[in-house]
C-alpha cells in the first residue's frame, strides 16, 4: 500500500516524528485502507487523481520524446520478426500511455479532509494557513 508514493511504514515514522507515542502505529495506518476501514472509499478516487497527476506530469516532461518514440514503439509493435514479447509489450506501453493504468484497489477510505490531515501530520505536505 502507498498513499502519495509512501509506504504505511513511511507515514508511520512521518507521523512518529511530530507526534511521538501518540502517533498511531503501522497496523493502525494498514487498517484505515484495510475494507471497511476510514480510507477504504476514498482510495479509489484518490489513486484516479494521482493517475491522472502523474500522467499530466509524465506526459509534459516527455513531451518532446513522444515524437520520436512513438514510431518506434509502433514498429516493434508491428514488426513480425519480433518476438511476440516484445510485440505485446510495445502495445501495452502504447495502451497504458493513452488510456492510463487502472487505479489498483488497496483495502480502505473516509474523506478527502482526513486525508489531507494525515498528509500534514506525516510531513508529506505543509500545513495549510487557517
Amino acid at each position: 500500500m502507498r498513499f502519495e508514493g509512501y509506504t504505511s511504514r513511511e507515514i508511520e515514522v512521518g507521523l512518529t516524528q511530530r507526534y511521538g507515542n501518540r502517533a498511531p502505529k503501522n497496523n493502525t495506518i494498514r487498517t484505515w485502507f484495510a475494507r471497511g476501514g476510514r480510507l477504504y472509499d476514498f482510495y479509489p478516487s484518490y489513486a484516479t487523481e494521482e493517475t491522472r497527476n502523474r500522467q499530466a506530469i509524465t506526459s509534459h516532461m516527455f513531451s518532446d520524446h513522444i515524437k520520436n518514440a512513438a514510431p518506434a514503439i509502433v514498429r516493434i509493435m508491428n514488426d513480425p520478426t519480433q518476438p511476440a514479447v516484445s510485440q505485446l509489450r510495445a502495445a501495452q506501453y502504447i495502451i497504458n500511455r493513452e488510456l492510463g493504468l487502472p487505479p489498483k484497489q488497496v483495502p480502505n477510505s473516509d474523506s478527502s479532509d482526513l486525508a489531507h490531515e494525515i498528509r500534514e501530520a506525516a510531513g508529506i505536505i505543509g500545513k495549510t494557513e487557517s
